[in-house]
């Protein structure tokens, strides 16, 4: 025992101190001592043989498994005795304070595996109490164990400074921001109750999520009684991005106009579940995982935002500002947590601002879009009114002119959903209508029909070299050669990119195939907008069999497409 002591002092010599004095009640900026612990299994009787490296009192190492020692030695040369020792962070599981005293190492626990109110000091963020007799030296160790960053900043306080200093915590800007949040919340249930339109219930969902997110980050659920979980962040965050994908998909109407990022985006929703689950578990890299597939997600709502603007939607606009701003302030905390940025006030939590700014823009869109709608239903009935008072007969005349109107307009819209924006040609929803009745014809009475499906050769590089625009040329010179060289019974859909499918009602394989050839030929001759770039497609084509379902007389044609595209191209592939 008498030799750990000297060994103590001695290295307790070497070290890091701070000096106490009667001029200074709080100190905000000094040298700490650590000592990394990769296999946690060290006892603070095993540290006076380490050599602790020197660090400021705020400090951020990035994610690490293993077990972070501190070491603070206390130089007491002024009149105050009892000193608080607090710590800026809550997403420690563990944070435990070593002191030697009656000849023994004393524990004080905390952190998240710690219930407050089994906490020697009642407060979220670890704090510790202890007793230091003026003229004399301490040395204690802190034992630090997070799933999170290891980040943080220690500050060591008189008692009396502590407890008469009124200061703004963390603690209070989230709190603020989870009432902002909840305020919010409530009044797009109310918008959702009002419109019964998905996008409002999706967005009640995000904004609740992020309230549970920012009780977590800060620590307040455990003043309600909870016990620390020390996976909980992580779960909630795949929940927070789980119902931004809902609002952010329903919003920029993806499924009707970018089906590719609609799909992966229903994907990135049961990818995010199963870290939820693999976290919860404790499934060792998963929360590294969940952090770099959120960056190709962000990745793809970036894309997604600004194609939708691109099409004319100007909410897009307003979502993709918010969306830069709360990125960039977010980026700054992963950064942090990440040890690529010093750790800082304005680092660690600048994302609030962020965030609140991202859900004011989100709430203002929604706000202006309910207020557009009732102002519309306010004006129908104003004129509606004013029509019954001016003459009973003007209104008769009135609701048949506007009948026919509302009639003509849901013919014109009736259209609109069915035909392809870019090319005139009908869409997927169209197909699938047609296929269904071409199937049912055929279980009924054995009336044959074949489904070709192609598309154009090299697409991708003459977007690249010529540009989306030219792009957007081939695909409308392609559709309205092919639409003016079918039959009546004929029946051609663009299903997605430059893919298209035609469906030749009351056709045999034989004939089929001719016309196949055919296509193929007059598109390759008489499709000449690029100088210099000759345009072919490479075509599948099958007839439909017994037993065949949407999906897989799809799956043959497409089988047949791919041996079309893999032997070469501008060809007819059938079977």
């Amino acid at each position: 025992m008498k030799v750990s002591i000297l060994l103590l002092i001695f290295f307790t010599s070497l070290s890091a101190q701070i000096s106490l004095i009667n001029e200074k009640d709080c100190y905000k900026d000094f040298q700490i001592e650590y000592f990394y612990d990769q296999s946690n299994t060290l006892q603070v009787t095993d540290l006076q043989t380490k050599q602790f490296k020197k660090t400021t009192n705020n400090f951020t190492f990035g994610y690490l498994d293993g077990t972070t020692w501190f070491k603070i030695v206390l130089d007491n040369n002024s009149t105050q005795e009892d000193f608080l020792l607090t710590f800026s962070e809550v997403l420690w599981k563990s944070f435990n304070l070593y002191q030697y005293k009656n000849n023994k190492w004393q524990l004080d626990k905390n952190g998240l595996d710690i219930p407050l109110d089994q906490r020697s000091f009642k407060s979220v963020y670890p704090t510790f109490r202890f007793h230091i007799p003026s003229g004399t030296k301490q040395t204690i160790y802190i034992q630090g164990q997070t799933i999170a960053g290891q980040l943080g900043e220690f500050q060591l306080c008189s008692q009396e400074h502590y407890f008469s200093e009124s200061t703004f915590e963390t603690l209070d800007i989230y709190l603020i921001f989870a009432f902002s949040l909840l305020s919010i919340f409530i009044l797009n249930l109310y918008s959702y109750f009002l419109t019964k339109e998905k996008v409002y219930l999706y967005y009640v969902a995000y904004t609740f999520v992020f309230i549970i997110f920012s009780a977590m980050q800060s620590g307040f659920y455990l003043l309600l009684g909870f016990n620390g979980w020390n996976e909980g962040l992580h779960v909630v965050g795949t929940f927070v991005l789980v119902t931004l994908i809902l609002f952010s998909d329903t919003f920029l109407h993806l499924k009707e106009h970018l089906q590719l990022i609609h799909k992966f985006f229903q994907l990135c929703i049961g990818l995010f579940l199963l870290f939820a689950l693999l976290i919860w578990n404790d499934v060792p890299y998963t929360t590294l995982s969940f952090n770099i597939f959120s960056i190709f997600f962000f990745s793809a709502l970036f894309y997604a935002t600004i194609q939708t603007y691109r099409r004319g939607y100007v909410g897009a606009k307003y979502y993709l500002i918010a969306l830069i701003i709360y990125s960039a302030m977010m980026t700054l905390m992963v950064l942090t947590f990440n040890a690529f940025l010093e750790y800082n006030f304005l680092n660690r939590h600048l994302f609030v601002l962020g965030s609140f700014i991202e859900i004011i823009f989100f709430t203002l869109i929604l706000a202006t879009k309910y207020r557009t709608m009732s102002q519309e239903k306010i004006k129908i009935q104003e004129e509606l009114l004013q029509e019954k008072n001016r003459n009973e007969e003007e209104l008769k005349l009135a609701v048949a002119e506007r009948t026919t109107e509302l009639e003509d307009a849901k013919k014109e819209l009736e259209k609109l959903v069915v035909t392809d924006y870019l090319t005139k040609a009908k869409n997927i929803r169209a197909y699938r209508e047609k296929i269904a009745e071409l199937l049912s014809l055929y279980d009924r009475h054995q009336t044959p029909f074949c489904m070709i499906i192609f598309d154009i050769d090299n697409f991708k590089v003459i977007n690249d070299t010529y540009g989306h625009r030219m792009g957007d040329i081939v695909l409308m010179e392609l559709s309205r050669l092919v639409k003016s060289n079918i039959r009546k019974n004929d029946y051609f859909y663009r299903i997605g990119g430059e893919e298209f499918v035609l469906l030749l009602d009351n056709t045999a394989l034989d004939k089929a195939e001719k016309f196949a050839q055919n296509l193929l030929d007059m598109v390759a001759t008489k499709l000449s907008i690029i100088k210099d770039q000759k345009i072919t497609i490479s075509i599948g084509l099958t007839e439909v069999k017994a037993n065949d379902t949407e999906d897989s007389i799809y799956k043959r044609a497409d089988t047949f497409l791919y041996k079309s595209k893999n032997n070469g191209k501008n060809q007819v592939s059938f079977g």
